[in-house]
């Protein structure tokens, strides 16, 4: 509304062929902070930190005791990366929540999107 970009189309996916469907955009915020990197060094490498996991959603948050669906659960972490340094745990015990095969048990965390959002590598 104050003429600020607030995202960059990236891809679209069109059931027709034609220019319409459901577009993609990339948020103005990582453009901002990848695109000096793709100039200066024709790379960007990402912040990571080692896991996999899902976002909690109801019925997760109900399996594992949480009052509120919050957070993100630690399916399990690479050896020897930055998670497991930290001492993050995967799961242990899978259950079925809706149709898919989880494993409960992982440590729960809140900070995938601050990482991607406020961290550089090697800072």
């Amino acid at each position: 509304m104050a003429g600020e970009v607030i995202g960059i189309n990236s891809a679209i996916f069109s059931s027709t062929g034609d220019f319409s469907g459901i577009g993609f955009a990339v948020p103005s915020n990582t453009i901002s902070k990848v695109v000096p990197s793709l100039i200066s060094r024709g790379s960007f490498s990402h912040p990571w930190i080692g896991l996999s996991g899902i976002n909690i959603n109801s019925e997760i948050a109900v399996a594992i005791g949480l009052n509120q669906p919050t957070g993100f659960l630690v399916l399990d972490t690479v050896a020897g990366s930055p998670a497991q340094k930290a001492g993050l745990h995967g799961g242990y015990k899978v259950t079925n929540i809706g149709g898919r095969q989880i494993a409960l048990g992982g440590d729960v965390i809140d900070i995938a999107i601050y990482i991607e959002s406020t961290k550089s590598v090697g800072v």
